[in-house]
Formats: C-alpha cells, sequence, structure tokens
C-alpha cells in the first residue's frame, strides 16, 4: 500500500481536501458490543494523502468527515464503483504500517457493504474548532519552553535542559532537566506573557541535519532521512516538530501556568490556554 502524504506537515490551515481511497478494511464486531465504545459498522479508510492530523508528538489527532467527491457521487469519476452519500465519521488518525496513516471510524448511515472502494475520490473535512484549540495548545508549549530557557540564559532561573512535552487539553506540559523552585511561578508567567505580546510569527521550517545543528535543533533519536521539520519562532528558536501551530504567537490567547512539579531532579511546568 502507497505511504500517505501528510498535508498538514506543509499547509496547517488546509481544513477541506480531495483525496483518494488506496485501501479499506472492516474492522471486527466487538463481541460485547453493548459495552463497547466501537459501532458494529467501523472501518480503517487508507489515503493517498491526509490533512488529519496523526496522533502523535504530544498533539491529538483529528476528526471529521470523509464523503464522496461530487464527481464521485454524480458518476463522473470513472474509478468510482457506486453512487453513495456515504459520509464516513473519523475518530481515530493514527500511523500505520509503511508510512501508511489509520483513519478509523464508521459509516452513516450504518451498512455491512463497503461504499467507498480503492480509487474512490472522496472529500475531506476536518473539525476545525478542534484542530485550532490544538494548534493553540501545541504553541503555547513551545512558547512556554522559550520563555523558561530565557529566564534560565538570563540567571533568574538554573541551568535547565528542555526534555519532553505534551499539548493535551485538560493535560498540557513542558518537562526540563534540572529543578525549579516553585517560587519562580509568577517570573515564567510575566515572561510567558510577554512573548505571547509580542506575536513573533511562528515558521515552518525544512532543513537539513547541518541546517538543524546550526539553528539548535536537537533532533530526536528515531527521525531519519535528509530533511527535518522544524517550527520555528522568530528570533526566538526552533523545535523539532510535526505538529500544527498558529502563524503568531499572540494568537494562542492567554497561557496559563498552572503548576510547577519537582521530581528525580526534573521539572514539570503545567499550562493551560484560556478560552477565547
Amino acid at each position: 500500500m502507497p505511504c500517505t502524504k501528510l498535508l498538514y506537515q506543509e499547509q496547517g490551515s488546509l481544513h477541506q481536501h480531495d483525496a483518494s481511497i488506496v485501501g479499506i478494511e472492516a474492522l471486527p464486531t466487538p463481541e460485547d458490543a453493548t459495552k463497547s465504545e466501537q459501532p458494529a459498522n467501523s472501518h480503517v479508510l487508507y489515503l493517498d494523502e491526509t490533512i488529519f492530523h496523526v496522533q502523535g508528538g504530544g498533539q491529538p489527532f483529528d476528526v471529521g468527515t470523509i464523503r464522496p467527491s461530487p464527481d464521485s457521487v454524480n458518476g463522473n469519476d470513472a474509478t468510482s464503483h457506486t453512487k453513495n452519500q456515504s459520509e464516513f465519521h473519523v475518530t481515530s488518525v493514527r500511523n500505520g504500517e509503511a508510512n501508511t496513516v489509520r483513519h478509523a471510524g464508521y459509516f452513516v448511515p450504518a451498512t455491512t457493504d463497503q461504499p467507498f472502494q480503492p480509487k474512490t475520490k472522496v472529500h475531506l473535512s476536518i473539525d476545525v474548532p478542534r484542530r485550532q484549540l490544538h494548534s493553540r495548545i501545541h504553541s503555547a508549549g513551545h512558547i512556554l519552553g522559550v520563555a523558561i530557557m530565557r529566564l534560565s540564559r538570563a540567571g533568574t532561573l538554573p541551568p535547565l535542559t528542555e526534555t519532553k512535552a505534551k499539548h493535551y487539553p485538560g493535560d498540557a506540559s513542558v518537562e526540563f532537566q534540572g529543578l525549579i523552585d516553585g517560587k519562580f511561578k509568577d517570573a515564567i508567567q510575566q515572561a510567558t506573557d510577554e512573548l505571547v505580546a509580542e506575536g513573533r510569527p511562528l515558521h515552518i521550517r525544512f532543513w537539513s541535519r547541518e541546517e538543524c545543528e546550526k539553528n539548535g535543533v536537537a533532533l530526536p533519536e528515531k527521525i531519519d532521512g535528509d530533511m527535518f521539520r522544524a517550527v520555528e519562532i522568530e528570533g526566538c528558536g526552533a523545535y523539532a516538530c510535526g505538529g500544527t501551530h498558529v502563524s503568531k504567537t499572540d494568537e494562542v490567547g492567554r497561557v496559563v501556568v498552572r503548576s510547577i512539579r519537582r521530581q528525580k531532579g526534573g521539572t514539570r511546568v503545567g499550562y493551560f490556554v484560556e478560552e477565547k
């Protein structure tokens, strides 16, 4: 099966798109369907390209719908096997084998058949408010990390190394090697507020290994290849990152430093973004 092109990595504001089905499989019906969250008509769709963000990199997956493109519905698509009005509700998006993406979900109306066939042209639509929230939270995590490292370099905080982060609604945090005393919470909040207010542009970069080293981007060990994706906060540095982001720091809204927890030589700084 051909690999899936991840369009959101280059066009994060693309919320609708036409693609083609390259594979489809039915998921087995749960033994106790009354206690399972999986509908009886669940399937997995594979596409040649996708705008749905895949679970990973600290960011949740997108949800949305996949429906026949107008050409398929009107019978103008020579590769379409059926005229149908079925709509596929995407409930989970995860990596499959060999660089494919598994779009799991169910058909409405429910059917035991496969309304979509390989080569069928389909129209993708993501849940935009959900994507925008995830982008704000993800960018906010990078902003918080930059603000804390600024304070560390200035000597306000001790020497720190940023290690990892997660950007989930209700459970977002940035972690560091090194200890941050809780008394610095207000200073971290102020530094974060200032960086947000500066409205600095965020840029998606595709750099070689040498360019990443030149720009101080630490590459995850599992990434292979000649080009790497990075998200740069203009004038502040860049992160190796495969997620979606806002275009400027002030678009995240207010980032609230929720907690500072220290354990085993490290510190986890929790945060959330206020509703707009």
